[in-house]
């Protein structure tokens, strides 16, 4: 059993039901997540000694968050308690062509409001052999992108693979300052978890490619992207949207030596939040595991696929469950 440690911030999210919209529902489902916890979550259910490091409210909402992660054997020992209130979203569940709509209530949290003298950090990731956080973390507050940057510092000098999603949020900053925070951090990064588009938007990495989303151009811009940040990994999906209700899904990675890609995947949705969490959780779980990188793309799309069909954040898939699947839909 590996030790993984993630960094970030868990949110209530309300959720109107039977696919209603906000301004017709007199009741809301209530779930808990964020884009690290999902992650913990994710590794947790897949048998690893996974640990998320927060800040939350001395209140009644942080103790459910807290017990919500721990009911799924997600180790909280390092959550500070403390600040105003926990963050909330909404989140409207599209269905056929209307789409899937968010509503940020996150201002002022605890998490965003969070300083670095909070963190222990030299005593956190003691022994730890993974690290991860996202680029919501960096985004959320101030000192986001400072305490981010410093568990990073503190994870590459005790030799702790470091992994980071782009996971970026044009309703928190601007694409100019993403870039910039960005920038400061892919130093200390072992495995990035970044789309082509991430690439093109964010670092401003073109194409000579026609097509924005076939192999050859996601594969060129990735390798400039690898040279450019001296990246040993990077892996991501691409994803066609068919209508709110129906997505397909390929994944693909690289690495020093080759671009891995799969087929695409089409499914139908229950639930689209926390797809992309599943993927990076399941990628780590392979890698700490020894896979190939093929096997590690494979396996990570099918548990992105199998997300989908799963209400609220978390995916509390197993490796037993995700490999069957695999075997019989996901195409190499």
């Amino acid at each position: 059993m590996k030790k993984v440690i993630s960094l970030g911030e868990i949110m209530l999210r309300l959720t109107p039901p039977d696919y209603q919209k906000i301004v017709q529902t007199e009741a809301f489902e209530a779930y808990y997540g964020g884009s690290e916890a999902n992650v913990a979550v994710s590794l947790a259910s897949l048998g690893h000694h996974s640990a998320f490091v927060s800040k939350l409210p001395a209140n009644s909402l942080g103790d459910a968050a807290i017990g919500h992660l721990r009911k799924y054997g997600v180790n909280v020992e390092d959550v500070v308690r403390g600040g105003d209130r926990l963050g909330i979203y909404f989140a409207e569940n599209g269905i056929s062509r209307r789409a899937s709509q968010v509503l940020y209530d996150r201002s002022h949290s605890s998490m965003a409001e969070a300083r670095l003298e909070d963190f222990d950090f030299h005593r956190i990731l003691e022994g730890a052999d993974w690290f991860h956080v996202s680029g919501i973390t960096m985004a959320i507050g101030e000192s986001g992108a400072r305490i981010t940057e410093e568990a990073m510092k503190i994870a590459k000098e005790k030799q702790i693979t470091i992994s980071f999603d782009f996971n970026y949020r044009s309703k928190l900053w601007t694409l100019e300052e993403a870039k910039a925070a960005y920038e400061k951090v892919l130093p200390y990064v072992d495995v990035c978890f970044a789309g082509h588009k991430d690439a093109a938007y964010i670092l401003g990495i073109e194409s000579n490619q026609l097509n924005e989303n076939e192999p050859d151009t996601i594969k060129e811009i990735m390798m400039k992207m690898k040279d450019q940040y001296s990246l040993p990994i990077i892996a991501s999906t691409v994803r066609s949207v068919h209508s709110a209700s129906v997505n397909s899904l390929s994944g693909y990675a690289l690495d020093q030596s080759d671009f891995f890609s799969t087929a695409k995947c089409e499914f139908q949705i229950l639930d689209r939040v926390g797809g992309g969490d599943a993927y990076v959780a399941a990628f780590i779980h392979s890698m700490l595991k020894g896979e190939s990188m093929k096997s590690s793309v494979s396996f990570a799309l099918a548990a992105s696929v199998l997300k989908h069909t799963l209400k609220g954040d978390f995916s509390i898939l197993s490796a037993d469950e995700i490999n069957a699947f695999e075997e019989n839909s996901i195409q190499r």
